[in-house]
This record gives C-alpha cells, structure tokens and sequence, in this order.
C-alpha cells in the first residue's frame, strides 16, 4: 500500500502519470505519493527477496525538533489532501497523540506545537482552495486489502 523511497524502484510511466514527489521538506514524501500512485491505478509491488542494507548516519539528518515539526506539519498536509474527511479526523488524532509525546520525551514540545500550527494553516488553506484529491472508493479498497494506513 506504500513503500520507503531509500528502497524503492519506480517505473518512469509511473512517475510521469501520478506526478513528482512533493518537495515536503522531510518525512511522508513517500506515503503522499503512493497515494496517488494507487489513484492512478498503479500497483505497489513487494518483494522480500531484495534486501537493502540502509546505514544511517551517526549525526543523523536532522535534530530531533525537525523531525518532529515536519513529521506532524507533513502528515496534516498529505492527509488532507488523500484522506475522506472521517479518515483524516481520527488518523491525524492518533498520530498527533504519538508525536506528543514524542516531543516530551525529547523536549521539543515547542516544534510540536509549531508543526500543528503549520499543519492547521495548510489544512484550511487546502479546504478552502478546494485542492483535494481523495481517494476513490476503490483507492480505499485497494488500501484495506493491502494493509494501507486509514485509520493510523
């Protein structure tokens, strides 16, 4: 139902027919464009067989505030646009619990708060321009019968 970019290939018609990843700064690129890969009708395929050996660096790629800020900011933006409002609704609750938390345990609370600010801003900016795209009734089918994230 979704793939991780750093171990992924993607056939160039996909690309061109579904469109360019969002440049979301860090975080859920991948999620926002497999949505609209499954829109397109395009399949995501998994085989176990590759295996990729991901090495991540010591220093990381960003602080732990980043993370936290983009990670709630990007998932409001990506789901507003793909999810049915009752799936958006308790997705976006849930993971705004998670990333609480998150945030206290590495006390960066206040990027927490900011990526929910930011996150509200481009949620209504989206509902007010009318620039949603949500997925089908058989985008959702799809979903469920592939384990695809709905509900969390």
């Amino acid at each position: 139902s979704y793939f991780l970019g750093g171990a992924s290939a993607i056939r160039q018609s996909a690309m061109r027919n579904a469109g360019l990843f969002l440049d979301l700064m860090y975080g859920g690129e991948e999620l926002e464009i497999s949505f609209r890969f499954i829109k397109k009708n395009h399949k995501i395929l998994y085989t176990p067989q590759i295996v990729v050996l991901h090495k991540a660096s010591p220093r990381g790629r960003n602080s732990n505030g980043k993370v936290i800020y983009y990670s709630i900011r990007n998932r409001y933006w990506l789901l507003i646009r793909h999810l049915p409002m009752h799936y958006f609704v308790v997705n976006i609750s849930l993971w705004n619990i998670v990333w609480f938390f998150r945030s206290i345990k590495s006390n960066t609370f206040s990027y927490f708060i900011k990526g929910v600010v930011d996150g509200h801003k481009k949620c209504y900016q989206i509902l007010k321009s009318g620039d949603r795209s949500v997925l089908s009734k058989d985008a959702i089918k799809y979903l469920k019968e592939n384990g695809g994230r709905l509900w969390f």
